[in-house]
């Protein structure tokens, strides 16, 4: 599923759920992994995969792009 707009992230471009998900998990240090605003994030994004609902999917995107930038990770 897309995301409602492409999210940049230090070299990576994040277009869908599955990319932001896979970036969570390969390519976050462990210790940003671990802090409540990624776990959130990760939350939220596996219930897009499983709702597909557009409510479900913004409040995803949100909370991803600011775990990005509280961690400066924007481009």
């Amino acid at each position: 599923m897309d995301l409602p707009s492409e999210l940049r992230a230090k070299g990576r471009s994040l277009k869908t759920v599955d990319q932001a998900l896979r970036y969570i998990d390969t390519e976050l240090p462990a210790e940003l992994q671990a802090l409540p605003r990624w776990k959130f994030a990760r939350d939220l994004l596996l219930a897009v995969q499983q709702t597909s609902k557009s409510r479900d999917l913004n409040a995803a995107y949100r909370q991803l792009k600011q775990a990005l930038g509280n961690d400066r990770l924007t481009k």
